[in-house]
């Protein structure tokens, strides 16, 4: 089975053979050498190694580490995240989809919000400047034509990086969703995936435009059906078409409760921005996002962080088995 990691440096995701595991690996996009990890994914057995030590459920500890701490104050957080995993199309449940995505806002929310205020402070900062290298230029010309097109440009520009920035973001949070360790240079990574990100949009906004036009109803299927298009993209790096197709797989029996799920989570994020004057606003935006990586790492069959916190903290977990699952399958199996 492939080994699948991402590069320590610039979050590219690496796939090589399983007898690799150990050795050196070059990432072909920013050159950084990084060792291979094991296997891909953990087996249930290992697990149950952790759970069968008669010491504590979390496995042995040395002196200086307290066993029954919670999970996200370990020292080690990079060995708590999980793999990329496999992509296998999976029917996600009402509650437990805000389960799993409670779970790892509680733990990292403020994380999430350092990294959209980043944003944020990037994007108004870049935003400033090319508008006002527009509107001196325009000044300096005395061409009131010329200076509208400058206008034009810088917008279309501020309009790209916040597109760049947006995709680094989702890569911190994919991150974040597995457990990985934090890191802010991703909201920096969005270049590689740019261009095939802009081509996504474009496609979907057509064939979701189209379906507008015939009737409403096929509009808003099609929105659902191709509405983690651009996460593939983004996650995978999948050609356009290869990640329409696959969206659409994975959407299959979970377009309505996905919609519902929006609908009820935008209600209660704009009476909370509401009732405490924007200040929900500080929660509502890193939940929002969390949210919506966990529909699609849920909804594809990949586990999150979630996930091994809910095994860790209880012994008795059967083999195989997690309290977020579904039909019987354990999101640690390839």
């Amino acid at each position: 089975m492939p080994i699948e990691f991402r590069c320590l440096q610039c979050g590219k995701l690496l796939r090589t053979g399983d007898d690799t595991a150990g050795k050196q690996a070059k990432c072909p996009e920013c050159g950084a050498v990084m060792p291979i990890p094991g296997e891909a994914a953990p087996k249930p057995e290992m697990i149950h190694e952790w759970q069968d030590t008669p010491s504590s459920p979390f496995g042995p500890s040395s002196a200086a580490e307290n066993p029954y701490q919670s999970p996200a104050a370990f020292p080690a957080a990079q060995a708590w995240a999980v793999p990329a995993g496999e992509i296998r199309p999976t029917r996600i449940g009402f509650g437990e989809t805000f389960s799993r995505a409670w779970a790892v806002f509680s733990d990292s929310w403020l994380v999430v919000l350092g990294a959209i205020l980043l944003m944020l402070l990037v994007y108004f900062a870049g935003y400033f400047i090319m508008v006002s290298i527009a509107a001196g230029i325009g000044i300096a010309i005395q061409d009131r034509d010329a200076a509208r097109i400058l206008a034009q440009v810088a917008q279309f520009g501020a309009a790209l990086l916040s597109l760049w920035l947006n995709i680094g973001l989702q890569l911190f949070a994919l991150g974040v969703a597995r457990g990985e360790q934090p890191r802010y240079g991703l909201v920096f990574a969005g270049g590689p995936r740019l261009l095939p990100v802009i081509g996504c949009f474009l496609l979907t906004g057509l064939v979701v435009f189209g379906g507008a036009l015939l009737l409403v109803v096929p509009g808003v299927i099609f929105l659902m059906m191709l509405s983690q298009a651009q996460l593939l993209v983004i996650d995978r790096q999948l050609g356009v078409l290869q990640a329409m197709s696959l969206s659409a797989k994975i959407m299959a029996g979970n377009k309505l409760l996905v919609m519902g799920i929006w609908i009820v989570t935008g209600v209660l994020a704009y009476v909370s921005v509401l009732v405490t004057c924007g200040l929900g606003l500080f929660a509502a935006a890193p939940y929002l996002l969390i949210l919506k990586i966990v529909i699609y790492l849920s909804a594809s069959g990949q586990p999150t962080i979630a996930d091994r916190y809910a095994v860790a903290a209880s012994p008795f977990v059967p083999q195989g088995s997690s309290p977020f699952q579904q039909q019987g399958e354990s999101p640690f199996m390839a």
